[in-house]
């Protein structure tokens, strides 16, 4: 790995491109004052970040998170519905961000990620790892083939993580040792305290897992997760901590295979500090065959419940490989969420509400729509009905006669169908001129004979 330097170049464009609206960390330094004086502050922090690399060393308010906790659902009076959010010192993330592009860059020259892992990485992304998912679970599908899927659910993965394992894994990567020895620093003697209506609990220790809402802290989980994929004979996927393991099934043989699989994951758990969520671990068998290969899959000594259907990434996987389920649900909430927001716009302009559809409701129809994108017309239409509903809205005129096509055409909207068409064919050239980090030759065959009245 080469030597880590920080300029004052690399530093100024940072801080240009800080969020204003960030709030600030346990050091009280306010994103919009360093954005405001970014050519002065980029000349004292390179001096200050390269001081702290060469010296190993970092502030302590540069180790320090504030918690706000976020309610997410449910009874307010239990602390499990609640998501807490790090803010770290924003200086601290500055210089997180030139050690994450040195570390990366020197990780991918090396080819040191599994070609599994799709989370945190560049020309990767959830609708990725679903795509290569699906493809495998489609052609066996087709093939009149079983898949038994194993979905395995880490319990608080980011926040289990022992330093020292971690550590240990770091020591290995041929990294600069100022780097090395600042990274050791840099987990060692974290705290982190509570922080409601501006009032602050006391400072508690962090004696495990990736700081949470760091720059560095997904890069740090990546590499200890990465070799839980060796030794594994079956398919097996991540996204960060999200683990899925597959296989054929033709025989008993098969579903053995796997369940020695489940082992494998267990004892790199065991043996890495980790634990799995044995509550949240399902099965699936996905197949169109009435009589299938039953087994009953163990994780320890826990039978894992066989599931019709299950969300995955998003997305609501059925054992048919039908998407009725996870229309379903993407078009209720879709229009949970539409009749919500026009409540309270229902005076706003045309082109406000327009806008609130496009970047608020719509998303929620149109996520990882490549992969689900379904045929059965009954499918699409249930889909457009709703984007018809926000079109009326729009316009005040829910329960008219006017024409729902004329209201899109004016608002300049295509059918959700055209546009899954067309972010299908993006996606196919993505591929094809390798912008994504999906393998081409997996889903594009050469033909076996072309006709030379082709030429």
């Amino acid at each position: 790995m080469n030597e880590v330097c920080f300029t004052y170049e690399g530093v100024l464009s940072l801080l240009l491109n800080l969020d204003p609206k960030k709030a600030v960390g346990p050091d009280a330094v306010s994103p919009v004052i360093m954005l405001r004086c970014a050519h002065v502050f980029a000349s004292y922090l390179v001096i200050l970040f390269n001081k702290s690399l060469r010296e190993h060393a970092l502030p302590n308010e540069w180790k320090s998170a504030n918690v706000v906790p976020v309610f997410k659902s449910g009874k307010r009076q239990n602390v499990e519905n609640y998501r807490p959010v790090s803010l770290l010192s924003m200086p601290s993330k500055i210089m997180e961000h030139v050690i994450y592009s040195c570390i990366v860059k020197h990780l991918n020259g090396n080819n040191y990620f599994s070609s599994m892992q799709h989370g945190f990485r560049q020309s990767f992304s959830c609708t990725t790892q679903l795509i290569e998912f699906h493809h495998v679970l489609a052609s066996n599908f087709d093939r009149g083939y079983q898949t038994d899927v194993i979905f395995v659910d880490f319990y608080k993965a980011f926040d289990m993580v022992p330093h020292s394992y971690l550590l240990h894994k770091l020591s290995f990567l041929g990294l600069d040792n100022d780097v090395l020895h600042w990274l050791r620093e840099y987990l060692n003697d974290r705290a982190q305290r509570v922080v409601i209506n501006g009032k602050r609990s006391s400072e508690c220790k962090v004696t495990s897992g990736v700081p949470q809402g760091s720059v560095l802290g997904p890069l740090l989980f990546l590499v200890f997760i990465n070799d839980i994929t060796v030794g594994i004979q079956s398919h097996i996927r991540l996204f960060a901590d999200d683990c899925v393991i597959y296989r054929e099934i033709q025989s008993l043989n098969d579903s053995q295979k796997l369940q020695d699989d489940i082992v494998r994951v267990g004892l790199w758990c065991e043996t890495w500090g980790m634990r799995l969520n044995t509550n949240k671990c399902k099965a699936m068998r996905v197949s169109r065959k009435r009589s299938t290969v039953d087994f009953s899959y163990k994780l320890g000594s826990t039978n894992l419940e066989i599931v019709h259907e299950f969300k995955y990434l998003g997305i609501t996987f059925s054992e048919n490989l039908k998407w009725t389920s996870h229309v379903n649900n993407v078009t209720a909430k879709a229009i949970r969420t539409l009749l919500f927001l026009f409540r309270n716009i229902r005076q706003a302009t045309v082109k406000a509400k327009r806008d609130t559809y496009v970047s608020m409701v719509r998303p929620i129809l149109e996520y990882a729509c490549l992969v689900w994108d379904p045929h059965e017309s009954f499918l699409i239409k249930k889909l457009e009905r709703v984007q018809n509903i926000a079109a009326r809205l729009v316009f005040n005129c829910v329960g008219s006669n006017v024409s729902v096509s004329e209201l899109k055409e004016r608002l300049g909207w295509v059918t959700l169908a055209t546009r899954r068409q067309e972010l299908r064919l993006q996606m196919l050239d993505s591929i094809v001129n390798d912008k994504t980090g999906i393998v081409k030759e997996s889903y594009i065959k050469s033909p076996v004979f072309i006709s030379s009245r082709l030429d």
